[in-house]
């Protein structure tokens, strides 16, 4: 069994494509705070309040995720896409570590722009 105080990471991802990269067995660190930015471009809880948003940023989420179901709520179609960001990165590591974080290094500095 691998602790956290063995893993060497080698990485640092901002998006699961990245992986591909990677020589084998290296460990792979994926900040979820980078892989809603990039491929989401809308801050969780602003789809937990979808009447807060505008229709302009609802239609823009929609397309950031490839979704066309407007009958959905907004904060199930996030969930969905970030789980299937999540896998496809898993997926593309294969057998090699991958560390997930709630957000990268720089969020504090991105959050204060």
């Amino acid at each position: 069994m691998t602790t956290e105080n063995e893993l060497t990471l080698t990485a640092l991802l901002t998006s699961s494509v990245q992986l591909t990269g990677l020589e084998s067995g290296e460990i792979g660190l994926v900040s979820l705070d980078d892989l809603i930015a990039q491929n989401m471009g809308i801050h969780p809880c602003a789809v937990t309040k979808p009447e807060s948003l505008s229709l302009q940023a609802k239609l823009a989420f929609l397309e950031a995720i490839d979704a066309s179901d407007d009958q959905t709520p907004l904060a199930e179609l996030f969930v969905a896409k970030l789980s299937q960001l999540l896998i496809e990165a898993a997926a593309k590591q294969g057998d090699a570590p991958l560390k997930v974080r709630l957000t990268s290094d720089d969020s504090y500095a991105r959050s204060h722009f």
